[in-house]
């Protein structure tokens, strides 16, 4: 049926199949079907089934993360983000560098501080980034504790480069 051209067919088709055999796997396969075709809507409804409060894929959460980015609902594309990122650090630094190219400031500034929380051994230049995000997302306190961080991090350094970051900070 797909390829004759009957889109809505075939995932009507594919979704009375699927319900044959309710699974995780099988509501994440069709969110991937409806993803692939950019119907993000849909691709959202399937990932939300096999989210909950207290259980969540990983994987599942970045995917459904991009569906919202892809709609523009921003702020529920980060809060995905976050929950995956506290679960899976790996994804943190890609997250931030996202969002912060679609000057999202507010979820960068987030998904920053996150990163840092993760990496606090992180050379100064891997903590630069962060205070401008907290700035554009007008976010004064949040600015202030995190220059306070960094002072009492890299404060007693020996490092001329530390000292110049966290002034530039």
């Amino acid at each position: 049926l797909f390829r004759r051209g009957d889109r809505e067919q075939s995932h009507a088709d594919l979704e009375r199949a699927l319900a044959l055999v309710p699974s995780a796997v099988t509501v994440t396969t069709l969110g991937d079907l409806y993803a692939d075709a950019k119907e993000w809507e849909q691709a959202i409804a399937q990932y939300s089934k096999s989210i909950n409060d207290q259980n969540a894929d990983t994987e599942v959460l970045v995917k459904r993360a991009a569906a919202y980015e892809a709609t523009g609902a921003w702020e529920l594309a980060a809060a995905d983000v976050l929950r995956a990122a506290s679960q899976q650090p790996g994804l943190t630094q890609a997250a931030f560098d996202r969002y912060k190219r679609a000057e999202r400031w507010i979820e960068a500034a987030k998904i920053g501080l996150l990163l840092i929380d993760q990496n606090p051994n992180f050379e100064s230049h891997s903590w630069l980034p962060v205070p401008p995000m907290l700035i554009l997302a007008n976010d004064k306190p949040a600015y202030v504790a995190f220059c306070d961080r960094m002072i009492e991090k890299f404060g007693n350094s020996s490092k001329i480069e530390d000292a110049e970051r966290t002034v530039k900070a």
